[in-house]
């Protein structure tokens, strides 16, 4: 059991808490228009314009094999680097920074599924949060064409 205390940002995905190292993402938006890309893959949902970069736009609710929903009020598009690009992740709502305690490693039955990679669990005032790592995310649904 890891007693580090790194922070991260907590968000939330189908009513679960999940959260993310803050060093993995670069910014967090308001939804803008997403344009659609015909005959890319069904995890991105289009591309859309963050400061003058066209930067694609996939699904978390799809990496984890949950159903997509409409944009709404609440949801984000957490902004991070990846192997050079800007890569956006949409997200249902994101609630704050924390510091996360008790941080232990998923076991392996529950840290890979449907190609996602919940790399532990931690505990948060308000319960257990799972902490993914975008770049194992991403990595495993290559979001782009190679």
């Amino acid at each position: 059991m890891s007693e580090t205390m790194d922070q991260y940002v907590k968000l939330e995905v189908a009513g679960q808490r999940y959260a993310i190292r803050i060093e993995e993402i670069g910014e967090i938006i308001k939804p803008q228009h997403v344009t659609k890309i015909p005959g890319s893959k069904s995890h991105i949902l289009g591309v859309t314009n963050v400061r003058g970069n066209m930067v694609p736009i996939v699904s978390l609710r799809h990496q984890l094999g949950m159903g997509e929903i409409e944009f709404t009020s609440k949801a984000r598009i957490v902004v991070a680097n990846y192997r050079g690009e800007l890569v956006g992740v949409k997200v249902d709502g994101v609630s704050q920074v924390v510091t996360l305690s008790s941080i232990q490693p998923a076991e392996e039955a529950q840290a890979r599924k449907e190609g996602f990679n919940c790399e532990a669990i931690g505990h948060s005032d308000e319960g257990l949060v799972g902490i993914l790592s975008l770049s194992s995310i991403l990595e495993g649904q290559a979001w782009h064409e190679s």
